[in-house]
């Protein structure tokens, strides 16, 4: 249908109909958030996760070798909220969950004394980080290689990891406009809001708190053997 079928018949642009628009909603933003759901957690089953680092030599000399060096292990700790579903072109608008200081504590992440942990959620984020750190740990690792023998120490720290489902439910505002592409003209017709029913504006964001924590400690583990005698110096 063009204008001039949709012409209402008055005088100005004012009595114009007009039938080709666009109808927009623009200016989207986060009333509130309703509720948010964490999933249980069983703190003892938690895994242990292990980055292994290797140091060593394999002597092939006919004498034993004093192996010395100091090891510099760097690990992270972080408490992370990644969602599944987002919003787009909606305003920025944070939230926050608490957790009870003893999960982060059996995960070894380090967030002050407070009894109650919070971590906060960018709603209009896909990733929210809070409580990331890197560290390092030194610790000097010295042994005796026999001769023709390989020999390494394998250090590690401690990590666990954890993922939490989540589950946000919150409500949206917004204003509606009848955009005229062909006149570059644009109406506002109405807000969305407290209004009208909040069933109709509400919306559902589902994710995950993902913790990595660490011991900080080094676990030093060593590991031999034996090497070709063709590749060694005769003793």
């Amino acid at each position: 249908m063009t204008d001039a079928a949709c012409d209402g018949g008055g005088k100005g642009m004012r009595a114009k109909k007009y039938c080709n628009y666009v109808r927009e909603i623009r200016d989207i933003k986060i009333e509130k958030v309703i509720s948010i759901s964490v999933g249980q957690v069983d703190i003892e089953a938690i895994p242990v996760v292990y980055d292994k680092r290797r140091i060593g030599i394999n002597n092939e000399w006919s004498e034993p070798y004093s192996f010395k060096r100091t090891s510099r292990y760097t690990s992270k700790q972080y408490v992370q909220v990644v969602l599944t579903d987002q919003l787009t072109k909606v305003s920025e608008f944070s939230t926050s969950v608490e957790f009870d200081a003893k999960l982060f504590d059996s995960i070894g992440v380090r967030a002050g004394q407070a009894a109650k942990k919070t971590v906060t959620i960018d709603l209009t984020k896909q990733e929210t980080k809070t409580h990331e750190e890197e560290f390092t740990l030194d610790e000097p690792i010295e042994f005796q290689v026999p001769p023709c023998v390989g020999r390494f120490a394998e250090y590690f720290d401690q990590k666990r990891r954890v993922s939490i489902p989540l589950v946000l439910r919150g409500v949206l505002t917004a204003k509606v406009y009848d955009v005229v592409p062909g006149w570059k003209r644009e109406f506002f017709i109405r807000d969305i809001g407290p209004g009208d029913p909040q069933h109709l504006r509400e919306f559902t964001l589902r994710g995950n708190v993902e913790m990595q924590g660490s011991d900080r400690q080094l676990t030093i583990e060593l590991r031999e053997a034996k090497l070709d005698p063709s590749s060694c110096a005769k003793q």
